[in-house]
């Protein structure tokens, strides 16, 4: 269990009709994740950079399916999750898979799949917040994407996990993983990981994903304003002494 905290979880499930009406939002430039084995503490898969309140994020990570070997598509299980480093405590709203492939033989593209339970698979840490979003979708009655409230402390989260024949999947051409993060503490930066992995158990050049790292925001107003008044009582002693009259010794 410690091997899961301290790296990318894979816990997840390809459950559902992956169809829905809508077109995809508009998203940051995607990151290409990579099967770089990290920790959640410097980070698993590509380094895609600084996130900021209020951005929004996505990773490719197609080259799962692409590089699965000897593995079976059809009954090989697989699973989205989200592992934060101590640190800020962080709130992300519509984390989701946006999937291009073909489900019970019809093709789809760019739609969001229902991969997430109701409750999170095995959070842990300090998970304040899980909440999905929309109706559950049969046969597996999961969800399509969720709002997730991480603490200060490792804590972290997946979807259920399951075999893409459980609902017909044949195909995947692109998996994207996306979200937004949509607030924190501002207490520094840290470094929050997302990935997709074989059986639930994250392996080393098998799971692919990709971190950024949370940058602070701006100032809150008290405290910009109570910089601007440092500064401007600064500029002003500053002044007031070279207009005083040199001394002789």
């Amino acid at each position: 269990m410690a091997f899961l905290r301290s790296t990318l979880l894979a816990a997840v499930a390809l459950a559902a009709s992956p169809i829905v009406l809508g077109s995809a939002p508009a998203l940051a430039a995607t990151c290409l994740g990579n099967n770089t084995f990290g920790s959640a503490a410097s980070g698993s898969g590509a380094n895609c950079g600084g996130l900021g309140v209020g951005d929004s994020f996505s990773i490719d990570v197609t080259g799962f399916f692409a590089n699965l070997g000897t593995l079976p598509f059809n009954t090989t299980p697989y699973g989205v999750a989200v592992v934060k480093a101590a640190g800020s405590s962080l709130s992300f709203t519509n984390i989701g898979a946006r999937v291009t492939g073909v489900a019970g033989g019809n093709p789809f593209t760019n739609q969001l799949i229902a991969i997430w339970n109701a409750t999170g698979d095995n959070p842990f840490g300090a998970v304040d917040d899980y909440t999905t979003i929309g109706a559950a979708v049969p046969p597996a009655n999961a969800f399509r994407s969720v709002n997730i409230d991480l603490g200060t402390i490792l804590s972290g989260v997946g979807s259920g996990k399951a075999t893409p024949n459980l609902v017909g999947l044949t195909e995947v051409s692109s998996f994207v993983i996306e979200g937004t993060l949509s607030g924190g503490n501002e207490n520094g930066t840290t470094v929050v990981s997302f990935g997709v992995g074989p059986g639930g158990t994250p392996t080393a050049g098998s799971t692919f994903g990709g971190y950024f790292t949370t940058v602070p925001g701006p100032l809150p107003l008290a405290g910009a304003a109570a910089a601007f008044g440092w500064s401007r009582t600064l500029r002003r002693r500053i002044k007031a002494a070279k207009q005083q009259p040199a001394s002789v010794g």
